[in-house]
């Protein structure tokens, strides 16, 4: 970083700013830092909610009982 520090100043002391000079000196300086590692990717698992309970059955309505009636007939004499 000492020799990019120096080429700055060289730069700072011309009477007019050569853009390769500025370009070759921003490039140094980016190769020297590095990127910053990758932040661990934090993985949400959403949280499922229970299954809703399958409807009850409806109770059963007893049958009604089919009574069937007997008619008698009446024998003529």
């Amino acid at each position: 970083m000492d020799s990019v520090r120096e080429q700055i100043e060289e730069a700072l002391q011309r009477s007019k700013i050569h853009k390769e000079t500025v370009y070759g000196i921003l490039r140094q300086i980016a190769d020297a830092i590095e990127p910053p590692a990758p932040a661990p990717v934090k993985v949400v698992v959403p949280i499922k909610a229970p299954a809703p309970a399958p409807p009850a059955p409806a109770p059963e309505t007893p049958k009604k009982k089919v009574v069937k009636r007997v008619i008698k007939k009446k024998v003529e004499e």
